[in-house]
């Protein structure tokens, strides 16, 4: 049987652990990522997580040849030391782009169309028309970050009418370049910044994608701009952010991820009336659990033919 260690942050049933073992797979389990291992970790071959890497050496794990994890990003891995092993990494695919697709969508709806002061004239009894409701057809929206949670927040929006720009590190295939109006790469994105009426920020956080949306990239975006930020919390500066909202610039920014998490109880963020912040809770959702549980079992029967093939 092969060894695998599997950490709470799957949230995976009993069952479901089961189920993992009666494939062939010697199941360990463990609750909290951070806390002290105290047997031996040397022989596992596969690892379920999503930090385990950030509290505990992944030198230490010797016979380590496969990596699932449990989120989209692969921020929390000592990657170069992953890839001159040979180390196998999946992460989880398909698994959060609905449910962060549909907050997205939800988000930019409710600033169009005013539903915040909406609630407060209901909670004060207030009967008043707003006159300046928004829609979203044919505005224009730039989503840095083509990965799967871009595309499907892209064929979401395109819905509603909606001209996608999408920017990415990689280049295009033929039929990406067919469902956008336009592609851009990290070099060459500022130049449409200024038309843009929505930016989403859906990219990984690598160096080259540090601070990417700071004072002068901010700056280049239309007064009445929406900015929802969905991947990293280190691609946008937020003093950069404060300093452009103070001023009055933006329609709406939506927050849902930060540098430092939680973010501040003092944070000014907290109490600007245009500022819409969530937990880091997008990707949430009741099929979560089942949706990782599909995801890693795929690759782990993937993983199990690649060993009898070798």
């Amino acid at each position: 049987m092969i060894p695998i260690l599997i950490t709470g942050a799957t949230h995976f049933s009993k069952f479901q652990l089961a189920e993992i073992g009666n494939l062939g797979f010697d199941v360990t389990f463990i609750e909290q990522e951070q806390d002290e291992i105290l047997f031996d970790i040397s022989k596992f071959e596969i690892v379920i997580c999503n930090s385990l890497f950030i509290f505990h050496d992944i030198l230490q794990f010797i016979s380590l040849k496969f990596i699932q994890l449990t989120s989209a990003g692969y921020d929390r891995l000592p990657m170069e030391y992953i890839s001159s092993k040979g180390i196998k990494v999946k992460n989880a695919k398909g698994v959060y782009s609905t449910p962060i697709s549909e907050f997205v969508i939800g988000r930019i709806i409710e600033i169009y169309k005013h539903i915040r002061t909406f609630n407060e004239n209901q909670r004060k009894h207030i009967w008043e028309k707003i006159r300046d409701l928004d829609e979203l057809s044919e505005k224009k929206a730039m989503i840095i970050g083509f990965g799967d949670i871009g595309k499907t927040i892209a064929r979401k929006l395109q819905a509603f009418d909606v001209e996608i720009n999408a920017v990415d590190i990689r280049e295009p295939s033929a039929e990406e370049l067919e469902s956008v109006s336009s592609w851009s790469n990290l070099n060459s994105f500022k130049n449409a910044l200024p038309e843009m009426d929505i930016v989403i920020i859906a990219a990984p956080s690598v160096n080259s994608t540090y601070h990417l949306f700071n004072e002068k990239t901010l700056m280049l975006m239309h007064n009445e701009s929406i900015l929802v930020n969905i991947s990293r919390g280190s691609l946008l500066d937020l003093y950069a952010l404060e300093h452009f909202i103070k001023q009055g610039k933006f329609l709406g920014v939506v927050l849902d991820v930060f540098e430092e998490e939680p973010l501040n109880q003092d944070s000014l963020l907290w109490d600007y009336p245009k500022v819409y912040i969530s937990p880091h809770n997008a990707f949430v959702s009741k099929r979560n659990i089942g949706q990782l549980f599909n995801c890693a079992l795929d690759n782990l029967m993937l993983y199990q033919k690649s060993i009898e093939n070798y």
